[in-house]
């Protein structure tokens, strides 16, 4: 381990993501650099050599830790095969071998880790260092899983057996607790509810280019995130059509092609990915910042990370119905179907109450990734304080 990475009297944590932190900034990363920012060391696994290196992960088989910030490691570890995240559960070999390069941490350190897992891919490598170890499974359930084309049957079958298995779970939203604690005291009784949250100095020039700018040079209208089949494409459609003279933006990869049919309006632009430290560059030109979702399973159990950065930059937000965004029905233009999104636009163009501009970054200010971590912590401590799972086993 290099001399750079010191392990405090903080107490450590292991994170097991959902996706490679070098492709998008999640959930995961916010949470363990929040953490790491309060003093905990956080080791970040990641299980291939990482895209950011030059070389193909088979060329070396060497894993390897990387300080990302002070605090925060990455903890590259070689396997065979990859991706893991999403298309299978690992199999007996991945398990021993993750599993072995894991501890490595135990003998470095002397010191117990909790796990904090963000898919079941990750469950069986976890059982086991909690078995020699005595390291606590924390399962962080931000997504209905089961929504996703993405993730593999066999990872969402696995997700019951997590639930159990876990020694506690947090859930980013009151409908996903509710959904999979709802006829289970035994879950709901070690769940808690941790929703997202922003960096809100991240957003802070955006916030204050937004407000120098002139109100003759209008801006854009603009969506960053994931692109894929949960997006109503209906709705912006509609949006495209009603406002000819206005540039849409939408930032983000194009996973479902059907977006692509979009591409035919002049009027709109598909950035294609940006990397999360140009966002504020992006949605300081935004007039409106939108969260066109189609209203399902999947979208009415999220907590939209991007509300709380559209927030802190003060941009009005049209968006779908969706449950955690009713929380925040004053300060957002709620549309109630696709046929509605135009004119909720409209009205977000015309806004021009600075106080709906105070209120939001002032949400934003209060519902912060530091406070998100620092409750996390205090949760963990209070449960795991006379709990079994931190002695050896």
């Amino acid at each position: 381990m290099s001399a750079q990475i010191r392990i405090g009297d903080q107490a450590p944590f292991i994170f097991y993501p959902m996706a490679d932190l070098h492709a998008r900034v999640q959930r995961t990363y916010q949470l363990a650099k929040a953490l790491a920012d309060s003093g905990h060391t956080c080791f970040f696994v990641n299980p291939h050599l990482g895209r950011q290196f030059p070389k193909p992960h088979f060329q070396s088989p060497v894993s390897r830790f990387g300080l990302i910030a002070p605090n925060l490691v990455e903890l590259h570890l070689r396997l065979p095969r990859e991706p893991v995240y999403h298309s299978r559960l690992l199999n007996a070999s991945e398990i021993s071998c993750l599993s072995d390069a894991i501890s490595t941490l135990r003998r470095l350190t002397g010191r117990r880790f909790t796990q904090i897992l963000s898919l079941p891919t990750w469950l069986a490598t976890a059982e086991n260092l909690r078995s020699r170890f005595g390291w606590p499974i924390v399962y962080d359930c931000h997504d209905l899983i089961s929504g996703f084309r993405g993730i593999s049957r066999d990872i969402v079958a696995a997700e019951s057996r997590t639930f159990a298995q876990a020694d506690h779970v947090f859930f980013s939203s009151k409908r996903l607790f509710d959904l999979h604690t709802s006829g289970s005291p035994a879950l709901k009784n070690k769940s808690t509810i941790l929703r997202n949250a922003v960096d809100p100095g991240h957003f802070a020039g955006a916030a204050e280019q937004r407000l120098r700018r002139a109100p003759t040079s209008p801006g854009v209208i603009g969506y960053f995130g994931a692109l894929d089949e949960w997006f109503d494409i209906d709705a912006l459609r509609q949006c495209l059509r009603r406002f000819p003279e206005r540039k849409f933006q939408l930032i983000g990869r194009v996973e479902w092609d059907a977006i692509r049919s979009l591409a035919s309006f002049p009027n709109l632009e598909l950035v294609g990915e940006v990397a999360y430290e140009r966002l504020p560059d992006f949605i300081a030109g935004f007039d409106v910042a939108l969260i066109p979702f189609r209203v399902n399973a999947l979208t009415s159990a999220t907590n939209p990370i991007k509300l709380y950065e559209y927030f802190s930059a003060g941009a009005p937000v049209v968006s779908s119905r969706l449950s955690e965004v009713e929380c925040f029905e004053d300060l957002v233009y709620v549309a109630e179907n696709s046929e509605a999104f135009p004119e909720c636009v409209s009205r977000a163009l015309d806004e021009t109450d600075p106080e709906k501009v105070r209120r939001r970054r002032e949400v934003a200010a209060m519902e912060t990734w530091s406070r998100r971590g620092s409750e996390l912590a205090e949760v963990l401590s209070a449960c795991f304080a006379n709990a079994c799972v931190h002695e050896e086993r």
